[in-house]
């Protein structure tokens, strides 16, 4: 389930959003940072699952830290949450169009700040799905499903931009075509099974070249 980090200046504010975000088992770990500063090194330091955080902090406030998380690789989809007093309309707005997941106005309702958390893992969690099976999806479409080569799809594709490529820089190409020799006379004495069986051991060695 991983870990999330909780960003505020006030201690019990911060105890208070620990103290929720530990009694409803969402995460293995709730990490806490007295303030922006903190904040930020455990951002750079560490992978979260999630992070909760206060807006109006000395130093360096939540919208910086939002930037700073959106900045790093591999963590632009970790939902940023904003816990604050704030309640301009327009500040919220531009939260969540710089990338911010939800805005929740203090005092908060325990039940309100869990079910807005879920929500968001859950979509999460789906999106990661969805991209998993797309690269399968794509994958399944560029590949011989017998030898596990590239297919005349993949070849296709790539070479029109190799063409291209060769063709504006004025570098070479070359274009290698290999043909078995007496492959029908394979499936035709020992049958269709064989003849799949050569062409995925001739594909094992293509592999290793």
């Amino acid at each position: 389930m991983g870990a999330v980090l909780v960003i505020d200046d006030s201690e019990s504010a911060r105890a208070e959003i620990a103290a929720v975000l530990q009694r409803a088992g969402l995460f293995d770990r709730v990490i806490e940072a007295r303030d922006g500063i903190d904040g930020l090194r455990a951002i750079l330091q560490a992978r979260f699952e999630a992070v909760v955080c206060d807006l109006e902090m000395p130093g360096l406030d939540g919208e910086k830290l939002l930037r700073a998380q959106r900045g790093r690789r591999g963590a632009e989809d970790v939902p940023f949450f904003f816990v604050t007093a704030e309640r301009d309309p327009d500040r919220m707005a531009r939260l969540l169009r710089a990338g911010a997941a939800d805005t929740i106005v203090k005092p908060f309702h325990p039940a309100e700040l869990i079910a807005r958390v879920e929500t968001h893992l859950r979509l999460r969690k789906l999106r990661a799905e969805l991209q998993e099976k797309n690269a399968i999806l794509e994958k399944l479409s560029t590949t011989d499903s017998l030898t596990g080569l590239r297919n005349r799809r993949w070849v296709a594709d790539v070479l029109t931009l190799e063409v291209l490529r060769a063709t504006r820089y004025g570098t070479p190409l070359s274009i290698v075509m290999a043909d078995l020799d007496h492959f029908k006379r394979i499936n035709d004495e020992h049958g269709h099974l064989a003849g799949d069986a050569v062409l995925v051991h001739v594909a094992q060695i293509l592999g290793k070249l």
